[in-house]
């Protein structure tokens, strides 16, 4: 299933770009779950980020409605741009 990124907690200063190598992730769960999901959502905090950096972060299988998730984290890279 596809991964997709979200910065959250972001500073109105600067603009995210948020990459990582994986691509995608095998989740588990009900038959009904995960036919109602088309891609698994990560929300990267981005609230202590002011330049740019890679973290590693946690997939929350909860927030996504499903059993667990695999891998269970994941590197991401952070760009920041200040915005004008």
């Amino acid at each position: 299933m596809p991964i997709t990124f979200k910065a959250k907690n972001g500073s109105s200063d600067y603009t995210y770009t948020l990459k990582s190598s994986t691509s995608s992730v095998r989740v588990f769960g009900s038959k009904s779950k995960l036919a109602d999901i088309s891609s698994f959502e990560a929300d990267i905090d981005v609230s202590d980020i002011k330049k740019s950096t890679t973290k590693t972060v946690s997939l929350d299988a909860d927030a996504n409605n499903v059993t667990s998730v695999d891998p269970t984290s994941v590197k991401v890279s952070i760009t920041t741009k200040k915005t004008d």
